[in-house]
């Protein structure tokens, strides 16, 4: 029976429940395999080697500092997927023989991929690997993760998060992968009982769309949507048609989405569970939770990342909590529920001459302060950007 109650959270598999990029390194090998019965590729970097790297840039500020040092740094001495890294079918060091020019060139062609797998499909297709051999080889990679070969992990604090949910909340899972893999993995990662339904094979992006609007409607909620809330790591294919049908999401930002418009963005999983938790203790119908309190979970989400930081810490601001950093406040949330950041004064200028005047000055007894500037609870989608200035701004001007 549906209530006002109703609530529908929809989560990806892989990046979201399903972590390691052990399953994405599978995938890169068996392209290397692929590649290496192939003319012309014998000296060309790894797939996997490549990934590997573009990965590793991408959670520690870009693919720029991984093409510099392309060749310099070796690499590991084995593999996540259990194969030596050093060793392939294209014969041991292969990479090497490129010389650090031909990964930097490597790393240029995966440039702004949107996770391993993108970057593992474009560099091969590069040097000929066509449809039925990419296939052969996700194929080959999710018959590896079924069997037990390749090691995955659970978000910390998941099985607690999904059980302390309101009855009411119906867990989904919606993946582009195929049941082979995702079934035995649920099982392995102690998940399966999690979930209330599981799609596999979703086509997303192209029927993600689809698939939120028939849950929203099996569940009476079309005219509800925020009740509804779609969880991954990807925008274009976990978030973008959830959106777009005005849902809520929530973005694992592991590599940086800079056009990703989600209601709420951390780097893990796990920083969003503070407002995966608000969301769910809402009524579809009349919240029980004020605008001021889902603002703070979303501030609080974003926080719980910065809080890993040496430095940084909770301290008291203007009759709330503030992010500081060695004491100096750079980021709170106003009796309103908006976002406050500190910025410096010729940014917030820019940022308050925006058209869309999203971000406006902050006003404190009649008078516009220069360097804080505010964003409202309706445009929390701007949060985690803001403050990342606001502590890059008030880290290199405190002591």
């Amino acid at each position: 029976m549906v209530t006002t109650d109703t609530r529908v959270l929809v989560l990806d598999f892989d990046g979201t429940v399903c972590l390691g990029d052990a399953p994405v390194y599978a995938y890169a090998r068996l392209l290397d395999e692929a590649l290496a019965a192939q003319a012309g590729n014998a000296t060309m970097p790894r797939v996997r080697h490549v990934v590997e790297r573009y990965l590793a840039a991408g959670e520690s500020g870009g693919v720029a500092g991984a093409a510099a040092d392309a060749g310099q740094i070796p690499s590991q001495e084995g593999g996540a997927d259990g194969q030596a890294a050093g060793a392939t079918a294209a014969g041991p060091g292969a990479e090497e023989n490129g010389g650090g020019q031909a990964v930097r060139d490597a790393l240029e062609i995966v440039a702004n991929s949107v996770d391993g797998y993108e970057a593992a499909e474009r560099l091969a297709r590069s040097r000929g690997i066509g449809d039925a051999q990419l296939s052969a080889a996700y194929a080959g990679s999710r018959e590896e993760l079924a069997s037990g070969a390749i090691e995955t992990t659970a978000p910390e604090g998941l099985v607690e998060l999904l059980a302390g949910l309101p009855e009411a909340t119906r867990v989904v899972l919606v993946t582009n992968a195929p049941e082979t893999g995702v079934t035995q993995q649920l099982e392995h990662l102690g998940l399966t009982q999690c979930f209330d339904e599981v799609i596999t094979s979703a086509g997303k992006p192209a029927k993600m769309g689809v698939i939120v609007q028939g849950l929203l409607d099996r569940d009476g909620l079309a005219g509800h949507p925020a009740a509804l809330l779609s969880v991954g790591d990807i925008w274009r294919n976990d978030l973008a048609p959830a959106a777009a049908l005005g849902c809520e999401t929530a973005l694992i930002e592991r590599l940086a989405a800079p056009d990703a418009r989600p209601t709420y963005r951390a780097a893990t999983i796990e920083q969003l569970y503070p407002a995966i938790a608000a969301w769910a203790a809402e009524s579809s119908a009349s919240s029980g939770v004020t605008p001021e309190e889902k603002a703070r979970a979303a501030f609080d989400s974003i926080a719980a990342g910065l809080l890993e930081r040496p430095g940084v810490d909770i301290g008291p601001m203007f009759g709330s909590e503030g992010l500081r950093i060695r004491g100096k406040v750079f980021a709170f949330v106003g009796s309103r529920g908006a976002l406050v950041v500190k910025v410096p004064a010729a940014r917030a200028d820019e940022l308050a001459a925006e058209p869309a005047r999203v971000v406006e000055r902050m006003v404190m007894r009649q008078r516009e302060l220069r360097e804080w500037v505010t964003a409202g609870p309706g445009a929390t989608e701007r949060w985690a950007p803001l403050i990342a200035e606001a502590f890059a701004y008030v880290d290199s001007i405190t002591p």
